[in-house]
């Protein structure tokens, strides 16, 4: 799973990514630029991925966390494409917009 943490603070990236390797992802944290059209938090995924919750869990383990998940989709957005048993999280603190303010990754699983 990858987590684009660019705008998230120190405290969120080890609060998020530690509920999420404690519900077993392997999480690879990065500050890329995130997806042209991705405007509030969102996560894609590949079409195959070995645990068919995966998307789920994460969704309700980042609820329980207070973090909103607005967009999911499958396969590629804009020109990012998902290999098998991939997860991209994208997720913006409110009043963000990272096309005003640069961009940032985290992908997990």
């Amino acid at each position: 799973m990858h987590l684009y943490s660019r705008y998230l603070s120190k405290a969120d990236i080890e609060k998020i990514n530690k509920e999420l390797v404690e519900a077993d992802f392997r999480v690879s944290i990065n500050v890329l630029d995130y997806p042209k059209s991705i405007t509030q938090s969102s996560l894609t995924n590949s079409l195959v991925i070995k645990d068919q919750n995966a998307v789920n869990k994460i969704i309700n383990k980042l609820s329980d966390l207070g973090w909103e998940i607005h967009h999911t989709s499958m396969l590629f957005i804009d020109n990012h494409w998902y290999k098998e048993n991939s997860i991209d999280l994208m997720l913006l603190p409110p009043g963000v917009t990272p096309q005003a303010n640069g961009t940032s990754v985290f992908s997990l699983i």
